[in-house]
């Protein structure tokens, strides 16, 4: 098994609590240790994270009296550019869990481990662009919101009504034709105006067993990565943020980047792959993103429920050491490229 399940072995027989941790309240200079315990299925997953205080600019990681592995697992700050609002999450007994519950839930989550700001989805059909909208308006300094743009079923305008409502960037998945079919380059050329950037969906969609229709017009082949690179091409001016490296199609994904100042990734799913091997994934995407020499252009992104995040942030930590990123190239990773393409 991985590195990572190694860890879930040492540390599953720690008793402890979930902490929201306020960082940004704390005035010691010291790291501390947040221990969060979580469920994610059947599993208990007990999570010992050293968080030293997220930085501003210019300010130097204090890690004193750390152990190699716990630098293995320390982060300062992030931001999360992929969170779905609301999501389809069930307690213990099957039920669903109510909205307002997953989001106080994943607000103290984020907060613990450290997250500045998270890139809230308002997914949906039809999109829930009101409720993420209130969000917006009552977490200002932590929910930056990305509309939910319907490419094919839209019009343009839709853009500029949602950067009217306070959105910051678009999010699209399940358009009726490619990606760069000119039919959508309105969108583009709207969202590039008002300096909105464009979270796509790529590569593989996920079909739970036995959905499925002619009317859904779903097609994977329609999302491939390649086809960002027309629309980073025809709008330079327009930042372009791929889910999942492509996944399975993580080389197409990365020479995409390699090539396109305005084109960067995010890393959900595939980081934390479920029912199938996860070295073998990692070992595909090591060798996409190091050939291509992309590890600058990449962007943390949970697009998981609460009690998996922590997964997430591990996973990136553990792929970003294989890379060989320093703890400068990590913070770029996981915040600072967020930060610049937000203007925060």
């Amino acid at each position: 098994m991985g590195q990572i399940d190694s860890g879930l072995r040492r540390n599953d027989e720690l008793r402890c609590v979930a902490l929201a941790a306020q960082f940004d309240s704390c005035e010691s200079d010291e790291p501390y240790r947040v221990f969060f315990a979580s469920h994610v299925g059947l599993h208990r997953i007990l999570w010992p994270i050293r968080a030293p205080l997220a930085l501003s600019a210019g300010e130097k990681t204090q890690n004193r009296g750390a152990t190699v592995e716990e630098k293995s697992m320390a982060y300062r700050r992030f931001i999360d550019a992929h969170v779905h609002y609301p999501q389809t999450a069930f307690d213990p007994t099957g039920s669903q869990i109510p909205a307002e519950r997953q989001l106080q839930e994943l607000m103290e989550v984020e907060r613990a481990l450290g997250c500045r700001r998270l890139c809230m989805l308002s997914t949906g059909n039809p999109p829930v662009h009101d409720a993420v909208a209130r969000l917006i308006d009552e977490h200002p300094d932590f929910v930056i919101g990305f509309g939910f743009i319907r490419l094919g079923v839209d019009e343009p305008s839709v853009v500029d009504k949602l950067g009217d409502m306070g959105f910051r960037g678009l999010k699209t998945i399940r358009p009726m034709d490619n990606y760069d079919s000119k039919e959508y380059y309105p969108f583009y050329e709207r969202a590039e105006a008002r300096n909105m950037p464009f979270l796509f969906h790529t590569g593989q969609l996920f079909r739970a067993p036995g959905s499925g229709s002619r009317e859904e017009d779903v097609s994977t082949a329609r999302m491939m990565p390649w086809m960002l690179d027309p629309i980073a091409r025809a709008f330079p001016k327009l930042t372009l943020i791929g889910a999942h490296l492509g996944s399975p199609s993580f080389a197409e994904a990365a020479w995409v980047a390699r090539w396109n100042e305005n084109v960067y990734w995010d890393l959900s799913g595939p980081i934390t792959v479920r029912y199938g091997n996860r070295e073998v994934v990692h070992d595909m995407m090591y060798q996409a993103v190091a050939g291509a020499g992309i590890t600058h252009k990449l962007v943390f992104g949970s697009d998981v429920t609460p009690p998996e995040i922590p997964d997430v942030v591990t996973a990136y930590d553990t792929f970003l050491d294989r890379l060989g990123a320093d703890s400068l190239d990590k913070d770029q990773v996981f915040y600072g490229n967020m930060a610049r393409i937000l203007g925060i």
